[in-house]
């Protein structure tokens, strides 16, 4: 796909890729906007060598991590406990990590289940 065929998020990437060997050479780090936080775009400058810092997107496929103690209880080994949802953590999956008079600050693994195709 050319021009107006594109996606904007294609066009970009397909510019990252035609300039990697310009663009490694000042950096082999990429900030961008969430809103390229896509497969396709994702894909292609992880082809280039590239990494990609990002805000995740609000509609990112997040999933909780089954921890090894729940694990050992699971007869089907089962990798996720659940899709996260932004507006109902589950707070079960977070361990406090500080605590002062204003906050508790929690923690947690999340998955992204991301969509890369390639092994």
């Amino acid at each position: 796909m050319t021009g107006k065929d594109q996606s904007p998020s294609d066009w970009y990437a397909d510019i990252i890729t035609e300039r990697k060997t310009q663009l490694l050479g000042l950096s082999s780090y990429l900030v961008a906007d969430a809103w390229f936080a896509k497969c396709m775009f994702v894909d292609q400058v992880m082809d280039t060598d590239m990494h990609l810092i990002s805000r995740l997107r609000d509609d990112a496929n997040l999933r909780y991590c089954i921890k090894a103690s729940q694990q050992a209880n699971q007869e089907d080994q089962k990798k996720y406990d659940g899709k996260v949802d932004n507006n109902n953590i589950d707070l079960k999956h977070f361990e406090p990590v500080s605590e002062d008079k204003q906050a508790v600050i929690h923690s947690a693994i999340i998955l992204w289940h991301y969509c890369r195709l390639k092994v």
